[in-house]
């Protein structure tokens, strides 16, 4: 993971040596997080590009609030392109206390 995340922060900054490019990100908010991982000991794509641009960095994470998504599970830390990726479900959370729970009551009816 250490070597993963700052090798995509590098890959950004290679498409922002144009002074006139504009870059989006999508990755796991796990990746694009401002803070790193273990308490602050692994450092993340966005740490990294956090550092080297400061303020021009925004993070936006976004949930998922119910629903599905597909990918590949890693078997001994490689994924094998071979195997099908698995369709994973997200279940629709209603614990006051989750974020996604309070938005949905928000806007009674409205699907996020």
């Amino acid at each position: 993971m250490v070597a993963r995340d700052r090798y995509l922060a590098d890959n950004a900054d290679l498409l922002l040596d144009d002074p006139n490019a504009k870059v989006a990100l999508w990755a796991h908010n796990g990746h694009i997080m401002k803070a790193g991982h273990s308490g602050g000991l692994v450092p993340t794509m966005g740490l990294h590009l956090r550092q080297r641009h400061g303020e021009a960095y925004y993070a936006l994470g976004v949930l998922f609030g119910e629903g599905r998504f597909r990918a590949r599970r890693p078997r001994f830390g490689k994924v094998d392109p071979a195997r099908p990726p698995v369709t994973f479900r997200v279940p629709l959370v209603r614990r006051a206390a989750v974020v996604e729970a309070r938005l949905a009551t928000a806007h009674p009816g409205v699907i996020m």
